[in-house]
């Protein structure tokens, strides 16, 4: 993931230069990682249940996008700004699925 990570960024710096655009939809490499990143909190579990609280809480929070992703999606214009807004995203979905989670099981 990291590695992906590291590449997307670069390919999306060097598009977005090129291109001279911020953050393009149809590069949807960041949406993918912060698939990934969610999915590393409930690793190695492939429940139908797990995955689909990945989707939903990841797209949640890349909709929404809670401060510090915000800044960065509209403040950080090359490539790195296009896929960090998306981990931090996959951040606020992982912990909230372990929260929820973590209550489930002491309730």
């Amino acid at each position: 993931t990291f590695l992906i990570f590291v590449l997307a960024c670069l390919v999306a710096d060097k598009i977005q230069k090129e291109d001279k655009v911020h953050d393009p939809g149809w590069i949807v490499i960041d949406e993918v990682i912060g698939m990934l990143a969610t999915w590393l909190f409930v690793f190695p579990s492939t429940k139908p249940i797990d995955l689909l609280l990945v989707l939903i809480t990841f797209r949640f929070f890349d909709i929404i996008k809670i401060y510090p992703a915000s800044w960065f999606d509209k403040e950080v214009t090359n490539g790195i700004g296009t896929i960090i807004d998306d981990v931090i995203s996959a951040l606020y979905a992982g912990i909230t699925i372990i929260s929820v989670k973590y209550l489930l099981t002491i309730l």
